[in-house]
C-alpha cells in the first residue's frame, strides 16, 4: 500500500526516496584528464584522511607504493 494512503504527506514520502536513492548511488570519482592518475590517486587518499575516514598510516603506505611506482616508470 502506498504511504500516501496512509494518511503521510508527500513531501515526507519525497525525502525518504530521495535518502534511498542517494545511498544507493554508485560511489565514483573523475579525475582531470590532463593530471597523472598517481597525483590524483595521492590526493584522494590525504583527503580521505583529512576527513577522518582512513588511518594516516595505511593511507601513507599507500601513497609511498604509488610513488615508488612513479619513480620506477
Amino acid at each position: 500500500m502506498l504511504a500516501a494512503a496512509k494518511g503521510v504527506p508527500d513531501a515526507v514520502v519525497e525525502d525518504a526516496v530521495e535518502q534511498r536513492l542517494k545511498s544507493r548511488w554508485p560511489k565514483v570519482w573523475q579525475k582531470a584528464p590532463d593530471s597523472p592518475l598517481g597525483e590524483a590517486v595521492t590526493y584522494r587518499l590525504e583527503r580521505r584522511v583529512q576527513l577522518g575516514i582512513d588511518e594516516p598510516e595505511g593511507a601513507a603506505s599507500r601513497i609511498e607504493r604509488i610513488q615508488r611506482r612513479r619513480r620506477r616508470g
